[in-house]
């Protein structure tokens, strides 16, 4: 059963989140990418390591990071 949920939010940084993902792979985690800036690459490395891929357009970090919480199916956010 999965309690925590992880969330990246990319903003020019694909690069960034690909090796993030290859970090916590192994943590029983739903993890969440959030694309501000629509990156094809990371649509497709959402798939490879099992996680919810969200574009949506940067707001300022306070917004971005409100909204991609919302996302998340479990309290308990990282």
């Amino acid at each position: 059963m999965v309690l925590s949920v992880i969330i990246l939010i990319c903003r020019h940084d694909a690069e960034g989140v690909i090796k993030t993902l290859e970090s916590i792979r192994k943590l029983n985690a739903e993890i969440i990418i959030y694309d501000t800036c629509h990156t094809p690459r990371l649509q497709e490395t959402a798939r490879v390591y099992q996680s919810q891929y969200q574009e949506g357009p940067w707001e300022g970090y306070e917004r971005v990071r409100c909204k991609a919480a919302m996302l998340a199916s479990h309290p308990w956010i990282l």
